[in-house]
């Protein structure tokens, strides 16, 4: 527990169930080139307690990702997206309690393209 200006709790949930659902596919069009797609799919679902037991409800959402990747002998490169439309979605949500009790949340990752090089030896 913090205490001054703001005061919070952090308590272990006993139980915690979020449903969703998630898909990948992969395609090889050339025997060195490896095309990736996956989606990932959460219902909403409550996170945090208040002090007086009411808890945050946090939003489903769905996030896409793609990937290719391009293997020449002991070198593979990968170019990665990560949530492909950019979608704004939280991961939990808690209350932060300054005079009141002020939903807040953990934010997922925004869209994130990166180039990747791997070397075997």
């Amino acid at each position: 527990m913090q205490t001054g200006t703001v005061t919070g709790f952090l308590a272990n949930v006993p139980k915690v169930s979020i449903r969703g659902a998630e898909g990948e596919l992969r395609w090889r069009p050339l025997p060195a080139l490896q095309l990736n797609a996956d989606a990932f799919g959460a219902g909403a679902f409550r996170s945090t307690c208040r002090s007086d037991g009411t808890s945050v409800r946090v939003a489903g959402h769905v996030v896409a990702n793609l990937s290719a990747a391009y293997r020449i002998g002991r070198w593979t490169l990968v170019g990665l997206v990560e949530n492909v439309a950019d979608r704004e979605y939280f991961l939990n949500s808690q209350f932060s309690l300054a005079g009141a009790q002020v939903p807040v949340g953990v934010p997922g990752r925004p869209r994130t393209a990166s180039p990747r090089v791997r070397y075997d030896f």
